[in-house]
């Protein structure tokens, strides 16, 4: 076998993942065990520098069981130059086990909480997370076992990975402990916090039925309103919501997720607040929203009931105003529907299902005529807007598939008899581009930009519907006012002839 030395890059066998996994060289241990990047104290018979093919397709057999070395501290008064890399790790790291014991009680053990302090800690020394095999062997989880909870020797052990031979008390405090004390004060706090909303925040979860848009409308009023939306978005699914495309979240993981989403700046009384507020909202919207459910039947078959669509425009409903931002929502995220592998296209919604994401935009405090005066009237606008276009706009997107080239004739006829030849300066192509946003030179123009371009073109004034109208007669060859024109048979048109 070669001999390895500090520094090395090598190979080693996890017995967890039962895999080959790359590996440096940071120590070597007075017992001849190894102190690698990805494992703390690894037997030599599982450790191969320049392994052939033969060797990385089998499996090494280990002589002996490899030292535990972080389960037993070294007393303070010993030097730490005097020990070798891995006792050495062990000892720095037992100077900070008060540090280490408040964060296990802040975390009550999670490992939720655990793998977010450990990502911490790897994103600031190396810039980037753990992977999820690494993460097994710095907590030191066993193979095939579904944990929830990790030991405080756990905790300590993956703070002794994070250790390097280099290090001494202050450098490795300065990297890697001071992020445990900033976890630590931000559990602390959220927890303090959680303490006095979680029975409403439960009954929160409980009348939205774990919905991911219900309780993202919650999210949005705990986080001040100067923060964009998207990035509201963003923030929510990515560390409330777990995996991000969710429509349903469990209490639990829902509870969790809000813990980790808080810090040291957030207050009970925005909390408390917004919590009453969606709870109030939750039990009070679905009457507000019950006289609009004619305008919501009336959207719903004039665009077919396709849900891209149809959360665009509840978005623009619900902000008062047409909006140049397409889709800010992902259509599950209002109305709990998911493509599926038999049905992968855009799901299409119900009425009912509508009605509910209308309910959702239910203010705190706000009664039912101030409902209807904010969103009722956007509504009823947009569904008049909307009826006037869109049957001619989703014939002419089915007769051309939606392909660029042969919708430009069309579009290049309404840019020509309408104001959107001062909007678009006369081009089609600009039209595309900054009106309806379609990529540039996109072969393809999808249904919820074409529609919701123009509907918001016919907003703003730039677009009357009679020019949509005339220009998609021309092109199926029918009569103005809708009926299909017949084509003469032969005889007649030899006879008008």
């Amino acid at each position: 076998m070669a001999q390895i030395n500090v520094g090395d890059e090598v190979y080693y066998y996890s017995q967890s993942y039962e895999e080959w996994m790359q590996a440096k060289v940071e120590g070597i241990n007075e017992d001849g065990s190894f102190e690698l990047d990805i494992k703390s104290g690894a037997h030599p018979s599982l450790v191969r520098k320049n392994p052939t093919k033969e060797e990385l397709a089998s499996k090494p057999v280990r002589e002996e069981a490899a030292p535990v070395i972080y389960t037993t501290p070294i007393a303070p008064m010993v030097s730490l130059s005097d020990l070798p890399p891995g006792q050495k790790a062990n000892a720095i790291v037992s100077r900070f086990v008060a540090d280490l014991q408040a964060f296990h009680a802040a975390s009550h053990g999670q490992l939720f909480f655990a793998a977010d302090l450990l990502n911490h800690i790897a994103l600031a020394i190396d810039g980037q997370f753990l992977s999820p095999q690494v993460m097994v062997l710095y907590l030191q989880i066993p193979q095939d076992q579904e944990v929830v909870f990790v030991s405080f020797d756990q905790i300590f052990g993956a703070m002794v990975a994070f250790a390097k031979p280099t290090d001494d008390e202050t450098t490795y405090e300065n990297r890697v402990i001071t992020h445990v004390r900033a976890r630590t004060r931000k559990l602390e706090h959220a927890q303090s916090i959680l303490a006095e909303v979680t029975e409403r925040l439960t009954f929160v979860h409980t009348q939205a039925r774990g919905s991911t848009p219900k309780l993202l409308q919650w999210f949005r009023r705990v986080v001040p309103k100067e923060i964009k939306d998207q990035a509201v978005r963003d923030f929510f699914l990515g560390t409330v919501i777990r995996p991000p495309i969710n429509p349903q979240v469990s209490l639990t993981q829902f509870l969790f997720g809000v813990a980790g989403s808080i810090d040291e700046t957030d207050t009970l009384e925005r909390f408390r607040e917004a919590t009453e507020s969606a709870a109030a909202s939750l039990s009070a919207a679905p009457s507000a929203a019950a006289p609009l459910r004619g305008e919501a039947e009336a959207l719903v078959e004039a665009v077919g009931g396709r849900a891209d669509v149809l959360a665009t425009f509840l978005h623009e409903i619900q902000l008062g105003e047409a909006t140049e931002v397409l889709l800010p929502e992902p259509p599950q995220l209002y109305f709990d529907v998911l493509p599926t592998a038999e049905v992968p296209e855009v799901p299409k919604v119900t009425v009912d299902q509508v009605m509910a994401a209308l309910a959702g935009a239910l203010r705190v405090g706000e009664t039912d005529q101030q409902f209807e005066d904010r969103v009722g009237r956007a509504l009823k606008a947009k569904v008049l807007r909307v009826t006037s276009v869109a049957a001619d706009v989703i014939a002419v997107h089915d007769k051309t598939k939606g392909r660029t080239a042969e919708l430009h004739p069309w579009l290049d006829t309404i840019v020509k008899t309408s104001k959107l030849s001062e909007v678009a300066h006369g081009s089609v192509d600009v039209l595309l581009l900054q009106v309806l946003q379609v990529p540039y030179q996109a072969p393809e123009v999808p249904l919820v930009l074409l529609l919701c371009g123009l509907v918001r073109c016919v907003e703003q004034g730039s677009l009357a519907p009679d020019v949509v109208e005339a220009a998609t007669s021309a092109l199926l060859g029918r009569a103005k006012g809708g009926a299909e024109a017949e084509m003469p048979a032969a005889g007649e048109a030899a006879e008008a002839a």
